[in-house]
């Protein structure tokens, strides 16, 4: 094929989360790998319940052709939901995408051309990574800590670029419970970030899919997104993937208008709309209450499964080895000693039987070797704590012939 391949093609590269599917689809292999929701977080009963009542009733207009912005009850609803989030938003900057991946595909689409800058954190989500990439643009990490992006070096490397006579076009971020860190960026780094992008003109794009999953009522006022702040222009991202479930293709942008408008030109030109069933579907699970449930229930089980992991991780790993405790999400992210090569370690975990990803794929600047992401979502709390011990055990044994 070789010559005939677009450079966008030549680009691409396989998602590495993606394969280990072939692994962790063993169900003897505990998964500490994928992001994925619980099945037993999904509201099976209250779906399929409206599922049913809708095609008792369901017409020709919920089989056709939808709006390629998205189902205009649905939207109404999710300006509801930004308001609830401090976000203020009208109808019209409001766009529905067949999940969060299609929008930051479509995003990228309309804002970056080959060569472009951008900034993104180290460690970062892996599909932003492909995605920017298959885009042929030129990402620029940013460290963070456990108070998220580290703006102080965000304007440094700011400078940096701009003595090098770069500008980037925007700033990508996962203020909450991020992806893979499990890290939630501090109150006063969400201002600094939103004064720093309005002052240097540039976007910033907030992915934010797991805002809802906190575990404690006393976080909820300091996960404010940056879009609610009212400085800059702010391209916000979120998903109902993680709080009803991913089958459901829905997701939602929210952005400057003329932005939005763009948006919707892109789309129409790939998939003409998303999927007007799912919409319809999610909308009833809000409008009859079901998601706020869900989102309740699904809270206790995640904290359930993050507690149980932190446990098994302090009662088993050695001193050396280092984590953080994630208030909400699916994540955290652990610290090995420089001596060990998470790649190369790998093969001999999932002999034991647990499997994780390693930290370089989530990192644009060659570090995280010694780093990887567990993730407490998909497995039981008994399945997680004896996934903890045999990851011990695996670094243990590495330690030693190390």
């Amino acid at each position: 094929m070789g010559n005939r391949l677009s450079r966008d093609a030549k680009a691409m590269r396989p998602s590495p989360i993606r394969a280990l599917a072939k692994i962790t689809a063993d169900k003897r292999i505990i998964s500490l790998a994928g992001g994925h929701p619980s099945p037993d977080s999904f509201p099976v009963d209250d779906i399929g319940k409206v599922i049913a009542d809708l095609s008792r009733s369901i017409s020709a207009r919920e089989l056709q052709y939808g709006m390629t912005a998205g189902n205009l009850d649905l939207r109404r609803e999710i300006v509801g939901i930004l308001a609830e989030r401090g976000v203020d938003t009208a109808l019209e900057q409001v766009f529905l995408c067949s999940g969060s991946q299609r929008g930051l595909d479509l995003i990228g689409r309309v804002l970056l051309d080959p060569g472009d800058t951008i900034l993104v954190e180290i460690p970062t989500y892996p599909g932003a990574i492909a995605c920017f990439r298959n885009l042929q643009a030129e990402m620029v990490g940013v460290p963070q800590d456990e108070n998220g992006l580290k703006t102080d070096v965000l304007q440094k490397t700011l400078e940096k670029l701009r003595q090098d006579h770069r500008r980037p076009k925007l700033i990508y971020t996962i203020p909450n419970f991020q992806n893979p860190s499990g890290a939630t960026m501090s109150v006063e780094r969400r201002a600094e970030l939103a004064e720093i992008a309005a002052r240097e003109g540039l976007y910033v794009l907030e992915d934010d899919p797991y805002c809802d999953l906190y575990f404690h009522e006393n976080v909820r006022d300091s996960l404010r997104p940056v879009a609610a702040l009212g400085k800059g222009e702010v391209i916000y991202l979120s998903s109902f993937s993680k709080i009803l479930a991913p089958g459901l293709r829905t997701a939602f942008i929210s952005g400057p208008k003329d932005l939005i408008e763009i948006i919707e030109l892109a789309a129409q030109a790939s998939d003409l709309c998303s999927s007007t069933l799912d919409q319809n579907i999610v909308l009833e699970l809000i409008r009859n209450g079901a998601l706020k449930h869900s989102i309740g229930r699904i809270r206790q089980l995640y904290e359930g499964r993050a507690t149980a992991l932190l446990a098994a991780l302090k009662a088993s790993m050695p001193q050396s080895v280092e984590w953080n405790e994630p208030r909400g999400g699916f994540f955290l992210w652990v610290r090995m000693p420089d001596s060990i090569d998470a790649e190369e370690m790998l093969e001999r975990a999932v002999k034991r039987g647990v499997a994780y990803v390693p930290g370089a794929h989530f990192c644009v600047d060659g570090s995280g070797r010694s780093e990887m992401r567990l993730c407490y979502s998909k497995e039981s709390p008994e399945r997680l704590r004896e996934g903890a011990e045999l990851l011990a055990q695996t670094i243990k044994e590495t330690l030693q012939k190390s």
